[in-house]
């Protein structure tokens, strides 16, 4: 691991090549935007189902956006492949590492995207083409879990290079940590902010637990056994109170209402069949 990385990729490659084959980012059943990173560009990268459509050099298969936005660092290897505009002869290279270095919470470019698709001409644009504001969101951010790490200023004080990357035993990488929980925090503090007023209160649900530890928080424990444990700590996350992040201590509190997970995605899924009906009532989508 220390003079490459800890897997050579040929089994994910393998994998979504047998389950996607050819399909392209384009013919996705619904539009989604992925986040990768470009090494060369030093720049994020958003594989946007809405812009294939319109722009073949942003169009590759998906098996290669699921290739490139997966390589994490350490892990697996960086992944590089061309797009191509047969019309005019324009190519572009992609070099490409996991999002989640600079986007490890990709609420904000989910909700980006939705408001830039809303625009008029868009193509992605499913019938409402004016954005009042976000009560017209609703937003479900689903974390992958949290190990809770604490570290000492004072011990921390005299550690370099080594001890800051250093996995310290208990599966915790200081640096790594700091890095990836701070940016997805904020993410969610800033969301909090935006959907905190009475009239999108309700739109906004982020679920994460922060109860990970040892083994079961491992990025890359695929055993059957952890499996099973992740499922049961998912499990007993929906029956378990909606959060919010407190703005002041950056603490999750229960919602005022008291509701669980479980309750407000019933609400989420009311509140869609609702919109559904109403848009085919209304002429905007066709009933299937």
């Amino acid at each position: 691991m220390i003079m490459g990385p800890r897997y050579s990729g040929v089994g994910l490659v393998d994998i979504v090549t047998r389950l996607l084959g050819d399909v392209r980012l384009k013919d996705t059943v619904t539009n989604v935007v992925i986040p990768a990173f470009d090494i060369c560009n030093q720049q994020p990268v958003f594989f946007s189902s809405a812009r294939a459509k319109r722009d073949s050099l942003g169009d590759p298969t998906l098996a290669q956006v699921c290739q490139g936005s997966s390589a994490a660092p350490t892990y697996l290897p960086a992944v590089k492949f061309t797009t191509s505009n047969d019309a005019t002869g324009e190519t572009r290279h992609f070099h490409l590492v996991d999002g989640g270095v600079v986007c490890n919470n990709p609420t904000t470019v989910a909700i980006t995207q939705a408001i830039k698709d809303l625009e008029p001409g868009n193509t992605a644009n499913s019938g409402r083409a004016i954005w009042t504001g976000f009560k017209d969101f609703l937003v479900l951010s689903l974390g992958t879990g949290e190990m809770p790490v604490s570290y000492d200023a004072m011990e921390a004080a005299h550690w370099g290079l080594i001890r800051w990357f250093r996995n310290r035993g208990d599966g915790s990488v200081p640096l790594i940590e700091i890095f990836s929980n701070g940016s997805g925090d904020m993410v969610d503090y800033n969301l909090g902010l935006v959907f905190g007023r009475d009239e999108s209160s309700q739109n906004y649900l982020r679920i994460q637990t922060d109860a990970l530890d040892g083994e079961i928080s491992s990025l890359d424990n695929a055993s059957e056994t952890n499996m099973q444990e992740l499922v049961a700590i998912a499990k007993g996350l929906l029956m378990k109170p909606a959060t919010t992040r407190n703005l002041e201590t950056g603490k999750l509190e229960p919602c005022s209402d008291l509701s669980t997970n479980a309750e407000r995605l019933l609400r989420f899924a009311l509140w869609l069949s609702y919109e559904r009906r109403s848009r085919i009532r209304d002429g905007m989508l066709h009933q299937v």
